[in-house]
């Protein structure tokens, strides 16, 4: 039995964020250490704000029914959500999102053929 595969206009997206506990000194390079240390002090005292969007993982969720489709992005910075929603990455991540959910169903799928009756 084969499962045809949702499309984006069929399932609900949903974006959440949380703090990344891995440290923000040493996950950037600009290349200029001055600059580097610069952006990573801009962060540190983001965080200390309560400014999650400074250095976190975000994950991106497609939603069928009962069905969940994730895809995630760890160790980014960005302004707050509507810099992310703007960037290339977010139409990815939706794009992966729902992979994972058409995967997740159609492995479902071939494992009930065993429980159906002729």
């Amino acid at each position: 039995m084969k499962t045809r595969q949702l499309t984006a206009d069929e399932v609900e997206f949903t974006l959440t964020v949380e703090a990344d506990d891995l440290p923000v000194r040493g996950a950037f390079d600009l290349g200029d250490p001055e600059e580097t240390k610069k952006l990573e002090d801009e962060l540190i005292a983001r965080l200390e704000r309560g400014d999650v969007w400074a250095k976190c993982i975000i994950k991106v969720t497609a939603k069928w029914g009962t069905w969940k489709g994730d895809d995630y992005l760890c160790g980014c910075s960005y302004r707050d959500e509507d810099q992310f929603t703007q960037d290339q990455y977010y139409e990815d991540m939706k794009f992966r999102a729902l992979e994972n959910l058409n995967d997740r169903i159609s492995v479902t799928v071939e494992s009930l053929k065993e429980l159906l009756v002729p």
